[in-house]
């Protein structure tokens, strides 16, 4: 028979000392739970969806209007309004879903191309924001969009020819409102300095 080595008087209060320690950790541990039960606290009443919603700017009507969107799945006035309040909440990769789904649904909403060319223009994506610029024009003649194009072409694509050709035909449009009509014409003036 061999005989068990013998623990050492120093390795034995090393191993009381450490077990001394975790047991002070659990019991210290066990009363922060017993005065803290939960550290995470959830709204008992609201579902995760809301919360998440609630919790970004103007979440409150996003969630609105995502719960008629699901009652009116084929609104394109509601999927335009979403994906504007998505735009205004910054969540433009969302916003672009529903202006998608706006397009598919009917490819000649003037809104919707006129979204997504705002979208591809937060997004660093001029070359695409131009072409949804333009074919919400070529369904509607409208001013935001016009001066929406004129800007993009001036100062993203450097183009001022069709830069120019924008801000001119935005300014021949019929019943201009005087704020786009200031806008228009300062564009014009810097461009001539």
């Amino acid at each position: 028979m061999t005989e068990a080595p013998c623990v050492s008087r120093r390795e034995r209060a090393v191993l009381l000392l450490l077990g001394a320690s975790i047991c002070c950790m659990l019991l210290v541990f066990l009363v922060d739970r017993l005065r803290n039960p939960s550290l995470v606290v959830q709204v008992a009443s609201m579902p995760k969806q809301e919360a998440r919603e609630s919790a970004m700017p103007g979440g409150d009507e996003i969630g609105a209007l995502m719960r008629e969107l699901k009652e009116k799945p084929h609104d394109l006035e509601l999927m335009n309004s979403l994906a504007e309040a998505l735009m205004n909440a910054e969540q433009w990769d969302a916003a672009a879903t529903f202006v998608d789904r706006a397009l598919s649904e009917d490819s000649k909403n003037f809104t919707a191309h006129f979204l997504k060319g705002i979208i591809l223009h937060k997004k660093g994506r001029y070359e695409e924001a131009a072409k949804a610029l333009e074919a919400a024009l070529a369904i509607k003649d409208d001013a935001r969009a016009r001066y929406s194009a004129a800007v993009l072409y001036l100062y993203f694509l450097k183009n001022k020819e069709l830069g120019r050709k924008h801000l001119e035909r935005g300014l021949a449009l019929p019943d201009l409102p005087k704020d786009m009509k200031d806008l228009f014409t300062k564009e014009m003036d810097a461009l001539a300095q």
